[in-house]
């Protein structure tokens, strides 16, 4: 078994030089106008890459839609079978095939106190071998990542890879996120524990009185890459200096309507969207059952984490949202792809993408991952643990900002109601769109609907002034 091993590593370490030295290079007669990273990109996928790092750990973030899931992907397939990612929640964690941090380090979805011996403990043998065979550990959305969760993966790490003087047990961990979207969600039950912090974002957390930070910026924008003039006006929405210039170019282009039309609406709240979504159904014609998504016994798959409902309520002419990868070749749908319900079986749904093409969708499968150690091999695999089956679809007359996150449409129609009230709500929700020609607003956007958390803008003015932090 330690000679299987050992040519499991050895094989590692070959393909991660050879990755290395071929992956990025352009194919032969490629246009050599067309670069498969931008340059921000390479730059950031190089430190990251690096095999010694000067500090403990890197944040790298950026605007809406600047790619990090793309370096995301390259680290993965740079070093194959080395990288855990993780999560705050279930359902970031779904959208990257990752783990939670609280699955990842055992203990449950609940606010963590500083170091408590009896919500961190010393994992089972093969989970430690598991971080142990990490080589960097990804956390993805660290812009939704609580001061107390940012502790416990450190002082997670530390106990259980036995380095309890280092931070992050002596691990490489980054950072991925856009620090200028949502911010953590904090109940009301989940304060208390929280008040041992100074605030509740990542960097509020006490780990950094040992650990250093390196933040690399990626400023190339992708989603917004064929409407140059609308990502330059959200990029000035990020900068206080700069915000009464990209509200005047807003007010002169944004437009104004009571109406959403076929456009996806984007609303503040729940309550306004799951009225838009149940009043379109019931404008339909007929009464069908509902599609019950299908959790296999013995088996835990929660709901925040399921991306179709587990109670899916559909009539020919719902304007739908298909919510997963089409698994065939050549992909006929990608998880995002707008489409209008046409037909209704027992256990299949036909849809009309917005591409004009007629789809059979049958009930899909996702997994949950784990990490875990091939015995094979002796590194890392993501391995299924629980499974969750259902009609890959959710009603997209209208979403929440916070579920939009993440998304890209041709056409959104905004209802911001009085104000958006949230850090970084105006600018996830305007983002969501790729053009501003396909975008409209319930109302004219004013400075008041921009708002950030100050001490996020206080820890971001002292990154961009220093990268290594503090």
């Amino acid at each position: 078994m330690r000679l299987w091993t050992w040519i499991g590593g050895l094989f590692a370490r070959l393909w991660t030089w050879l990755w290395r030295l071929f992956a990025r290079r352009e194919p032969a007669g490629a246009d050599p106008n067309v670069r498969f990273l931008s340059e921000d990109q390479q730059h950031a996928l190089d430190q990251i890459l690096q095999d010694n790092w000067d500090t403990d750990c890197i944040l790298l973030y950026g605007a809406a839609g600047t790619g990090k899931s793309t370096i995301v992907r390259e680290i993965s397939q740079a070093l194959p079978g080395k990288v855990i990612v993780v999560a705050p929640t279930g359902l970031a964690a779904a959208n990257v095939d990752g783990t939670t941090i609280h699955r990842l380090l055992g203990f449950g979805p609940y606010p963590i106190s500083y170091r408590h011996p009896r919500q961190i403990r010393l994992l089972k043998p093969d989970r430690r071998r598991v971080l142990r065979r990490a080589e960097i550990i990804i956390v993805d959305e660290a812009s939704m990542l609580r001061a107390d969760l940012m502790d416990a993966l450190d002082w997670g790490l530390r106990k259980n890879l036995g380095k309890e003087t280092k931070p992050f047990g002596g691990k490489k961990v980054l950072l991925v996120g856009d620090l200028l979207q949502l911010d953590p969600v904090v109940g009301d039950d989940e304060k208390s524990v929280l008040s041992e912090w100074d605030g509740h974002m990542f960097f509020d957390g006490k780990v950094w009185q040992e650990a250093r930070l390196r933040a690399i910026r990626l400023e190339t924008v992708h989603r917004q890459a064929d409407d140059l003039e609308f990502a330059a006006a959200l990029a000035d929405s990020r900068r206080p200096e700069r915000l009464p210039f990209a509200v005047d170019w807003l007010d002169d282009h944004l437009g104004i309507s009571g109406e959403s039309g076929e456009k996806v609406v984007i609303a503040t709240t729940n309550a306004i969207a799951d009225e838009i979504n149940a009043a379109h159904l019931k404008e339909l014609m007929g009464r069908y059952p509902p599609y019950e998504g299908i959790v296999p016994e013995g088996q835990k798959f929660a709901e925040s984490e399921m991306r179709a409902p587990k109670r899916l309520y559909l009539k020919p002419g719902a304007r739908v949202l298909i919510v997963a990868n089409d698994r065939n070749e050549p992909r006929r749908y990608v998880n995002g792809t707008l489409a209008k319900v046409t037909r209704l079986f027992k256990s299949r749904v036909e849809v009309l993408t917005d591409e004009g093409r007629t789809i059979i969708l049958d009930p899909y499968t996702w997994d949950r991952y784990e990490p875990q150690v091939s015995e094979q091999t002796g590194l890392l695999e993501q391995c299924p643990v629980a499974s969750y089956t259902q009609i890959p679809l959710r009603l997209a007359w209208a979403f929440t900002v916070h579920k939009s996150q993440g998304l890209s449409f041709s056409e959104v129609h905004l209802i911001p109601g009085q104000r958006f009230f949230a850090s970084g709500h105006a600018y996830v929700g305007l983002s969501r769109c790729r053009t501003i020609a396909g975008q409209t607003c319930q109302r004219r956007i004013t400075e008041a609907d921009f708002y950030w958390n100050p001490r996020l803008r206080a820890f971001l003015e002292k990154i961009e002034a220093n990268p290594i932090w503090p």
